[in-house]
């Protein structure tokens, strides 16, 4: 009896040990299993509380504009910096709320002085222009961000960089009205049509 006690013993000291070794097994060939690597979520865009209550004190358009393109300074910069000292998590976040600042002062731009066409006054104009030179200089430094970003978030900085692109087509087309000019009877290439 005791010789059999014994032998169940050891069986079931067998058994568990090749459970334990099947374990470990499967824990290493999961271990072996790479899985690859992830592109970054977009960064999130969003005005925090502070700045929009800052954009909100100002009634004038102008002056909304002028600290908007401040803050959107401050916050392209530390992209800049983010990424040179290569944080690109809190590069990412820096430059969500920079388009969210673009977005924003866009809106505000849109419900300014325009005609019952359409098309805006001179003042509006120049805030427009405004906004179009400091886009283009933004840019290019977005562009020179993404080269210096790993593949994993460069897409998200792509992403933004198009966005502004697109802002910047958006400002400039406010200075135009969805009219077409047809060309007078007497042009040039009328002349031309009627040569024998």
């Amino acid at each position: 009896m005791i010789r059999r006690h014994s032998t169940l013993r050891t069986l079931r000291l067998i058994a568990l040990s090749l459970v334990a070794v099947a374990a470990c097994a499967s824990a290493a060939r999961a271990q072996d299993f790479v899985v690859p690597p992830q592109p970054a979520p977009p960064p999130m865009r969003y005005v925090p509380e502070q700045l929009r209550a800052q954009l909100g004190a100002l009634p004038k358009p102008k002056d909304r504009l002028r600290l908007s393109l401040e803050l959107m300074e401050q916050h392209l910069a530390r992209v800049e910096q983010h990424t040179a000292a290569q944080r690109f998590d809190p590069a990412a976040s820096d430059l969500g709320v920079y388009l969210a600042l673009l977005d924003d002062a866009l809106v505000a731009l849109r419900s300014v002085g325009r005609s019952r066409e359409g098309k805006v006054d001179g003042g509006t104009r120049d805030l427009y222009k405004r906004l179009e030179l400091t886009l283009n200089k933004h840019t290019a430094r977005i562009e020179s961000v993404r080269r210096a970003t790993p593949e994993l978030y460069a897409r998200n900085v792509l992403e933004a960089f198009r966005h502004a692109r697109a802002r910047r087509t958006e400002a400039l087309d406010s200075f135009f009205v969805d009219t077409v000019v047809r060309p007078p009877n007497d042009s040039p290439a009328t002349d031309q049509t009627k040569r024998p």
